[in-house]
């Protein structure tokens, strides 16, 4: 008989290696002072002490001023390349982070100037508010008592005397916003259809807006959102109300965060409409945890808005509000011709064939109104030697989701049409 050895756990059974199972990101480019004075100029170190005060990497209080001050210019200023072609500065800006990253830190160093602004501005319109219905109440004393007069004159066969000046109803004030949270796009649209300039859409966590989008009309906010992108006009018609809403420029800024597992997420599970790329996005390296050594001086950009806010719009030759526009020099054009040529380069080196093959899977996924994941998680259990499935997670929640997406019922009718539309086998088992 053999000997048994003992053998020494510790020695032969190592402790696992959790990092296989953790999605590997290379680092973030970092951007040197140099680079950071030459994109922003005179802000840049504003930026800088703004993000040593919120203890955030400067890549999101620098994307956050950025779109703040887009809104805050507005359809005053667009840029035109060249003839033809015209674009509000309007800009989408996207935090990526884990918690606890410094997403929302980073957004306030910025919104509390806007909602500071606000405040002034609110203040300013209760006082112009008040002063106006005290001055359309004496207007109604005095129309009620012309159209006394006017009916008097009427009994006794002669012309009723024209309407006094006093007694013309004044329109009501406008109050200004910079900043929405959550509202309804029609709201949106008589938002902006009153206030002209633009708005900002800040919100905290971007997965939210964007997974409650069809909660009121089925899903036709997106379509909305996408054209807030362009500036474009834009008319509603309203059911109960005889008069639409027109937007001359549907412009708003949009401002927020996600995490990284939720932003993937939206990228699967959501319609290849275009409205996720608008976003310019950012997801740079977490910064030390550290107490900020001087308080932010939030004065500087408050004048800052202030002043872009300032800067009046041009007007047609029939009176109409228009933005003006700013041409390209030559070197600019050429500079912009020269990036969109690399970017279309960009493009060809992907490989088209497999974009393709995800972004028809995902439309068939749409039609029989499942998730994406749903079937991809399921479908190598359909060949028989497959016993069961193991997925990476990284979390309790994906834990969660993976239990969720197994328990979805995936119709043979999904399954014929990827067969049918030559997306999977003939033969594969399913």
């Amino acid at each position: 008989m053999n000997d048994i050895v003992k053998l020494d756990a510790s020695t032969f059974w190592p402790d696992p290696d959790l990092g296989i199972i953790r999605p590997e990101r290379p680092p973030a480019p970092e951007m040197t002072t140099e680079e950071l004075k030459q994109v922003f100029g005179p802000w840049a170190d504003w930026i800088k002490e703004a993000a040593e005060a919120k203890n955030a990497p400067i890549e999101f209080v620098a994307v956050s001023l950025l779109a703040t001050a887009s809104a805050a210019l507005g359809n005053s200023r667009w840029a035109s390349p060249w003839d033809g072609w015209s674009e509000p500065p309007i800009l989408w800006s996207m935090l990526v982070g884990e918690p606890s990253s410094g997403k929302s830190p980073a957004m306030d160093a910025v919104l509390d100037a806007v909602y500071e602004i606000e405040r002034e501005m609110a203040e300013a319109y209760l006082a112009e508010f008040k002063e106006w219905n005290a001055d359309n109440e004496l207007a109604a004393l005095a129309h009620s008592q012309w159209k006394t007069e006017a009916r008097a004159a009427m009994a006794e066969g002669e012309a009723p005397p024209s309407t006094p000046a006093e007694a013309e109803m004044a329109r009501a004030p406008v109050r200004e916003r910079i900043n929405i949270t959550d509202a309804t796009t029609e709201k949106v649209a008589e938002l902006l259809s009153s206030t002209w300039r633009g708005l900002l859409l800040g919100r905290d966590e971007l997965s939210g807006w964007l997974g409650g989008m069809g909660r009121y009309n089925g899903g036709g906010d997106r379509p909305f959102w996408i054209e807030a992108y362009g500036g474009r006009p834009y008319t509603i018609d309203r059911k109960n109300l005889p008069d639409p809403i027109v937007v001359d420029h549907l412009t708003v800024a949009i401002l927020g965060g996600t995490q990284p597992d939720k932003l993937a997420s939206m990228l699967v599970n959501c319609d290849d409409d275009g409205l996720l790329s608008r976003f310019m996005t950012v997801y740079p390296n977490p910064v030390p945890l550290s107490r900020p050594t001087a308080p932010l001086n939030k004065e500087v950009l408050i004048n800052a808005l202030k002043r872009l806010r300032g800067i009046s719009h041009m007007e047609d030759e029939a009176g109409n509000r228009r933005p003006f526009f700013i041409h390209f020099s030559d070197q600019a054009a050429d500079a912009l011709q020269e990036f969109r040529v690399r970017c279309r380069e960009w493009e060809k080196d992907e490989d088209v064939e497999i974009q393709q093959r995800v972004q028809a899977i995902a439309q068939v996924a749409i039609r029989h109104k499942i998730p994406l994941k749903a079937a991809a998680i399921q479908f190598p259990l359909g060949h028989s030697l497959v016993a069961s499935i193991i997925p990476g997670t990284v979390s309790p929640d994906q834990i969660r989701e993976n239990v969720e997406l197994m328990n979805v019922e995936i119709p043979a009718a999904f399954w014929g049409e990827l067969k049918d539309e030559g997306l999977i086998r003939k033969d594969a088992p399913v």
